[in-house]
């Protein structure tokens, strides 16, 4: 008897699944890209800050980008608020929440997408695609 590897329709879904990666921003004409690996991505007027945005509407620690085993998420700790606006043009104003961060779109501080073009940080989330074992 010869012994076989079998994998269930179960786990070849599994390992179809995208993976985020990693999440790059853009602001000011400057790209950044940052990996799962990283703990947090600190978002707000401190100066320690991953990203630094001099707005008045910002606070000093504004909101922060963590990955989670699901993806990237946006945990807002502000008095202002931080709005998403994904790139079909969908709008959520989180405050003093998470939001999950899918695709690719735009993160305000304390405005909505139009009102703060200046300091308007692009994002996209890059997902991989797990090799199937061989």
């Amino acid at each position: 008897a010869s012994a076989r590897l079998q994998f269930s329709p179960y786990a070849t879904e599994v390992f179809k699944q995208p993976t985020p990666s990693s999440i790059e921003l853009r602001l000011a004409g400057v790209s950044t890209r940052f990996d799962s690996t990283q703990a947090e991505i600190r978002i707000g007027r401190a100066p320690d800050s991953d990203i630094v945005i001099t707005h008045n509407k910002a606070s000093r620690s504004h909101c922060r980008i963590s990955y989670q085993a699901t993806g990237y998420f946006l945990i807002d700790a502000s008095a202002n608020g931080t709005c998403i606006t994904s790139s079909e043009g969908n709008e959520l104003k989180v405050s003093q929440d998470q939001a999950s961060l899918k695709g690719q779109g735009w993160i305000t501080l304390g405005q909505r997408y139009h009102q703060n073009s200046q300091f308007r940080i692009e994002f996209e989330v890059i997902q991989t695609f797990p090799e199937m074992p061989g």
